[in-house]
């Protein structure tokens, strides 16, 4: 699960499947030309590097 932090509290955490499902609701409502780029899904276990990476990634997705 990843932490969802708004202004420094913890809102919530959310896995990535949920976070997906967002994103496809978004996806779906505005269009993909509104939306940035979501990370890729991984068909193996992550690595604990591919994890943070993953993080920074969904990081840079919210904040955009």
């Amino acid at each position: 699960a990843y932490s969802i932090h708004v202004n420094g509290v913890l809102h919530c955490r959310v896995r990535y499947s949920q976070l997906l499902g967002l994103h496809e609701q978004i996806k779906k409502e505005y269009g993909n030309n509104v939306v940035p780029a979501f990370p890729p899904k991984k068909i193996f276990t992550l690595t604990p590097a591919e994890v943070d990476q993953r993080r920074e990634q969904l990081e840079k997705y919210m904040q955009a």
